[in-house]
């Protein structure tokens, strides 16, 4: 967690957070709206070469043009500023918890599977009487944890 908490401790991690999610915003709203760059920039105001420079990355200007792409594509920027360690601890948290409901979900498979293997086997005994299966010779044997 201390590589972690190091990466979210960088101003890069989060002007690329940020990049990103404004990169991901116009690359959506220019395919559902199926716009060329030059399109988005005419109805923006601004040049094609600089929804280019957003679109590569290449982004850290001003806030009030920020917010103009983020408003062009039907956004609303919502800034949360949070204390870091309360943030580091929620993402400890959320991740603890996201183990636990993996090995959750694995159990009840698990359980799953082992009772789809019991009730084949018991449909086939009801089919056939219990001497036709002990002449077949097939056994089975139910463990509980």
């Amino acid at each position: 967690m201390s590589d972690y908490k190091n990466l979210l401790e960088s101003d890069e991690y989060w002007i690329t957070s940020i990049q990103t999610q404004l990169f991901e915003s116009i690359d959506d709203y220019i395919n559902k709206k199926k716009l060329t760059k030059t399109a988005f920039a005419k109805e923006i105001g601004v040049s094609k070469g600089y929804v280019t420079q957003v679109l590569n990355g290449d982004f850290d200007h001003k806030i009030s043009t920020f917010v103009r792409f983020i408003r062009a594509v039907g956004k609303v920027p919502e800034l949360n500023l949070l204390d870091f360690d309360d943030y580091i601890n929620d993402k400890q948290n959320q991740w603890e918890q996201q183990q636990v409901d993996k090995e959750e979900k694995f159990q009840i498979t698990e359980l799953t599977e082992s009772n789809n293997i019991v009730n084949s086997l018991l449909i086939i005994e009801n089919r056939f009487n219990k001497e036709k299966i002990s002449d077949l010779n097939i056994s089975y044997k139910i463990e509980y944890s």
